[in-house]
């Protein structure tokens, strides 16, 4: 079983600690993070894991980041055509071929449905985390976005194969550190 978890950090640097811990007492296997607040010149380290990470260059905040522990064999995926806080991974070990994906989509941006369509188009076994971002009834909002109806629109056509398995909670909620977590068979 393959141990994935993903959160809305709010700056990496202040809570990389709980960060490390938590990932260790769980024995999480890959953790995407998002909203970073990396700058390239700041290294990180993680015993154990390797990281892919894309820091926001042009103003502050943002950012995304994988962390995949350094047992698990992993190349990046380039995303870099569709313009988005996004970065991926494939991982192709025995029987487990699958891509990850973290994106970070700002709250005032528009969803990158063409992002969502290549990566469906393009891998079978594909998991997106991220915080979008999304306002819709049906991810019990009471109010809707642009960016939450462009998405549900997309995932009600006949294009998508999509399946929403967020638990209903948000991925950050101040002032803790919180984090959604799910298993995928291997």
């Amino acid at each position: 079983m393959l141990k994935i978890g993903h959160i809305n950090i709010k700056s990496l640097s202040n809570k990389r600690n709980e960060l490390y811990n938590f990932n260790s007492g769980n024995n999480t296997h890959i953790f995407s993070i998002n909203e970073t607040w990396l700058k390239p010149n700041k290294e990180l380290n993680f015993p154990n894991y390797s990281i892919v990470r894309k820091d926001r260059t042009d103003s502050v905040g943002g950012g995304v980041a994988l962390l995949i522990k350094k047992t698990i064999p992993f190349e990046e995926i380039s995303l870099d055509n569709f313009n988005t806080e996004s970065i991926g991974i494939r991982i192709t070990n025995g029987s487990t071929n699958m891509v990850i994906v973290s994106y970070y989509k700002q709250p005032q941006s528009e969803m990158n449905i063409d992002l969502i369509k290549s990566l469906e188009r393009n891998f079978d076994n594909l998991i997106i985390l991220g915080d979008l971002n999304l306002h819709h009834p049906r991810l019990h909002s009471s109010r809707m976005n642009q960016a939450g109806s462009d998405f549900f629109d997309y995932l009600d056509s006949e294009d998508s194969n999509l399946l929403i398995t967020n638990n209903d909670s948000p991925t950050f909620l101040p002032p803790h550190l919180t984090m959604v977590l799910f298993s995928t068979l291997s």
